[in-house]
């Protein structure tokens, strides 16, 4: 008798495991992830970081350092990007890593903070999204890595 009971058990923590990881899994596929409260970005090192104008629709920023607790907030003289919906965003980023390095990607939309990308990074990052309501969206770049990134060039590219 003890061993069904014993048995039993084993059998439910598997399924419950089980089920957690799948949920994990599934709940993982979607590409973006809307976070409400913005609270958490409180804990990062803010820092603001100019986007220089390459054309009409193109920006970019060059040699900048980034470290486990960063937040980048690119932005053009202090405001985000004015996009419309239908807009295509397109960050491409040209990085050195010290080492296996984890970087999120991300917007900030009327006090909520979308997640677009979030993994581990080597030497290039390319991510995009569709834009699905006009407004001023702040790009976010998020350093989660142990040691620091150097992005030797960063794009952003609107269609």
């Amino acid at each position: 008798m003890k061993k069904r009971i014993y048995l039993f058990s084993i059998l439910a923590v598997a399924v419950i495991i089980g089920i957690s990881i799948l949920t994990m899994v599934l709940g993982n596929n979607s590409k973006e992830t809307e976070i409400e409260n913005v609270q958490f970005l409180n804990d990062f090192n803010k820092i603001n970081v100019a986007l220089k104008k390459k054309s009409r629709s193109n920006y970019f920023f060059k040699n900048m350092d980034l470290h486990n607790g960063d937040l980048f907030l690119l932005n053009r003289k202090n405001e985000g990007l004015d996009l419309k919906k239908g807009d295509n965003v397109k960050i491409d980023l040209s990085m050195n890593p010290d080492g296996q390095s984890a970087t999120g990607v991300g917007y900030i939309l009327d006090g909520k903070y979308t997640e677009i990308f979030s993994a581990s990074v080597y030497d290039q990052l390319t991510t995009s999204f569709d834009v699905e309501e006009d407004g001023e969206y702040i790009i976010c770049i998020i350093g989660f890595n142990a040691n620091f990134i150097t992005i030797t060039e960063g794009v952003i590219s609107i269609d």
